[in-house]
């Protein structure tokens, strides 16, 4: 394909390669501007319901119109018969390959969470969902004027539903499994067919657990037990793994990793609002030595495998007890008992499809760690999460109002006066800073752990200060009329 003509680029050298298509660099001859070009491998592109889900890809982002939204230039069939999508090319890095090197700072991952809820939330207002967002289709590109120095694009809707049918909707079988297993939210663990938007929400937490932690919420050494763990297991706490992540920031990650899709936040705004509030630091937690071992797993990535479906190890508990060792045991043994009843009912295994990555394409699989359960613990249950801590509205007022409204930790505008929002509650405080034209900035903190209001009344800039009367000096003294007069 090498020197061949797409649209108006010719294509120059590959990018990457998969095991469902291949991916080139190719530039304008004229305009010098790059384009990345993704084919269907022929055989697939044979099959007319691979090429509808490749095509869905560039009708959902054609749609959405997002500057998160990898944009995309074309697509259509090569003179070989070949299925193929033209698209913007990106300098940078995928998120997948960032966290290859560790977790990131609580800061930069509050701010690359809020733009994938942005760009996320614009989909889903088209009726679009993503249904395989995960680190590798989020793509960091440098931008001085942004946030962090950080722009996110979301790449590969190549399995996005979308709401409406004229659109060229994916029409999935009931039991059909879409996505990538380790940021799979639980309903789409049992079928593909009724996903909504909140699903992307639970992948966003995953997503989230991993930057601030390094490593993913759930791993085991089956999809079958990956699944379990995905319907079942509570995911571990991230500050038993991050002591230094602040309270609140946890409670948010918790609530989108919640089972029941109507627990999660109901949107990308509302997820993005909480974060907007979130601290980037907490106290620091006992070191986890000092902790209960069924509590604790390690904070260290494992490394990634390379199986055609993601796959992990079941965390080595401690050899100090033999108590431990049962614990591990049981703890398997309940995930198998639960998805043996799953898998019991008159649904089909599930199977897993994956898309090429604009990047270099590579496996996905991820490993982190799970609590290990105690011996006489019941099967987990939704019930048995960590409990979230009770939301708690806090209120920033303003004389006059229409001001706007900045989070101080990276000088985000998060809204304008008079400005309400709801959080979980947590111990420690947030601070805003309250801007208006012309006036002083206000600075505002306000604790998290109880309802709060603050009222600001700003200050004009240039306003004279106040005459203040002189003070009687000891030269001077009252006359008859009350004035003062020389001594």
């Amino acid at each position: 394909m090498i020197g061949d003509i797409v649209g108006s680029y010719q294509i120059q050298r590959v990018l990457g390669e998969g095991g469902m298509g291949i991916v080139y660099v190719a530039e304008h001859p004229l305009l010098r501007k790059k384009a990345v070009v993704k084919f269907l491998h022929a055989e697939l592109s044979a099959n007319a319901e691979m090429v509808e889900r490749f095509f869905n890809e560039a009708l959902a982002a054609t749609r959405i119109r997002h500057s998160g939204i990898v944009d995309i230039f074309d697509f259509g069939r090569h003179a070989n018969g070949a299925a193929f999508i033209l698209m913007e090319h990106l300098e940078g890095e995928s998120l997948g390959a960032r966290l290859q090197r560790g977790a990131l700072d609580p800061a930069m991952a509050i701010i690359i969470g809020r733009q994938i809820a942005s760009a996320l939330g614009a989909a889903h207002a088209q009726g679009i969902v993503h249904r395989d967002l995960k680190p590798d289709n989020v793509y960091l590109v440098t931008d001085r004027e942004a946030p962090g120095g950080v722009r996110i694009k979301v790449l590969d809707f190549g399995i996005a539903k979308l709401a409406s049918q004229a659109a060229g909707a994916v029409k999935t079988r009931t039991n059909a499994m879409m996505g990538t297993p380790h940021y799979m939210a639980p309903e789409q663990c049992k079928s593909a067919a009724h996903v909504d938007e909140r699903a992307d929400i639970y992948a966003l937490g995953c997503i989230l657990f991993e930057m601030v932690t390094g490593v993913i919420p759930f791993k085991a050494e089956s999809l079958a037990q990956l699944i379990g763990a995905h319907m079942f297991e509570p995911p571990p706490r991230p500050r038993m793994l991050q002591p230094s992540i602040s309270p609140d920031l946890e409670a948010t990650i918790l609530s989108a990793l919640a089972k029941d899709p109507a627990h999660r936040p109901q949107t990308m705004e509302a997820l993005s609002t909480q974060l907007a509030t979130c601290s980037e630091r907490g106290s620091v937690l006992p070191p986890p030595d000092s902790l209960s071992p069924s509590s604790v797993a390690p904070a260290t990535a494992s490394p990634r495998t390379t199986l055609a479906v993601s796959s992990g190890q079941i965390m080595s508990p401690p050899q100090s007890t033999r108590g431990r060792w049962m614990a591990v045991a049981i703890a398997i043994l309940v995930v198998a008992a639960s998805v043996a009843v799953l898998l019991s009912r008159d649904e089909r295994s599930p199977t897993v499809a994956s898309t090429p990555n604009d990047a270099a394409i590579r496996a996905d699989g991820r490993e982190s760690s799970t609590a290990a359960a105690s011996p006489d613990a019941p099967m987990p249950t939704d019930t048995d999460a960590p409990p979230v801590p009770a939301n708690v509205t806090l209120r920033i007022l303003s004389k006059p109002s229409g001001a706007s409204v900045i989070r101080e930790l990276d000088a985000v505008e998060v809204g304008t006066t008079p400005f309400a929002f709801t959080r979980p509650a947590s111990v420690g405080t947030t601070t805003f800073i309250v801007r208006l034209a012309k006036h002083h900035d206000e600075r505002v903190v306000l604790s998290v752990d109880h309802d709060n209001e603050e009222s600001v009344v700003f200050r004009p800039i240039g306003r004279a200060p106040k005459k203040v009367p002189p003070t009687p000096s000891s030269s001077s003294a009252p006359g008859a009329d009350g004035m003062l007069v020389p001594k």
